[in-house]
């Protein structure tokens, strides 16, 4: 019997031994193929995480931008403003000395008119009152 235990413990290491030499190939293959999913599931989050940062940066960036466009618009209206009012009042202002010196000239203009008829006219009288 001891014998027989034996082979069969000999049947065992040889059947073990056997499958090991086949399927430890075929194991190592399947250990490099994990190895690698692994790292490449590790350089893509890696990568998804970078990318995600770059979007991240750009659109804050961008929303500067943005900011420094709107608050430098804002600026300029508000320049364009003060422009244009200043522009306004000195219109205005050359407007009113311009009427007031035209009202001044035609009111001299009709004064000095008034005073001519009035003198023609006048003499017109002195005239008529001789002959008569």
């Amino acid at each position: 019997m001891d014998h027989f235990e034996k082979l069969i413990d000999t049947e065992r290491v040889d059947r073990t031994k056997y499958h090991d030499d086949h399927l430890n190939p075929v194991r190592a293959q399947l250990k490099g193929i994990k190895d690698g999913l692994v790292k490449e599931k590790k350089t893509r989050i890696t990568n998804e995480k970078q990318i995600v940062s770059d979007i991240d940066n750009e659109c804050n960036k961008m929303h500067q931008e943005i900011d420094d466009e709107r608050r430098s618009r804002k600026k300029r209206l508000g320049d364009l403003d003060d422009m244009l009012t200043q522009d306004t009042d000195l219109t205005n202002k050359f407007l009113n000395n311009f009427e007031d010196n035209a009202t001044n000239t035609a009111d001299g203009f009709l004064d000095h008119l008034e005073n001519e008829l009035s003198n023609r006219l006048g003499h017109q009288d002195k005239v008529l009152g001789n002959m008569s």
